[in-house]
């Protein structure tokens, strides 16, 4: 395993307790972009189905809420996580 530049576990809190607050005050931008960044954080640490679970909880609230460019980047970010299948996001 490569080594991290960040620190995982707080970075997964602040991440965690953005998520939550946005999710208290129905902010889905953020909450998007929470998820996108537990997304990469899962990713780097080889967590590719954790991964894949942020990223399409992100896909999702980006479809729902109109958010076109995080849509697009998770779809992107979906589409190489599982690049060795023939599912895409986009």
């Amino acid at each position: 395993m490569r080594r991290l530049a960040y620190d995982f576990p707080v970075a997964l809190q602040h991440y965690q307790e953005a998520l939550k607050i946005a999710e208290d005050v129905g902010y889905r931008l953020l909450q998007v972009e929470a998820l996108l960044g537990l997304e990469k954080l899962n990713r780097d640490l080889g967590d590719l189905a954790g991964a894949q679970a942020y990223g399409l909880r992100a896909l999702h609230l980006a479809q729902e809420s109109d958010l076109g460019l995080h849509r697009q980047q998770a779809c992107a970010i979906l589409d190489s996580i599982s690049a060795n299948s023939t599912a895409k996001y986009a």
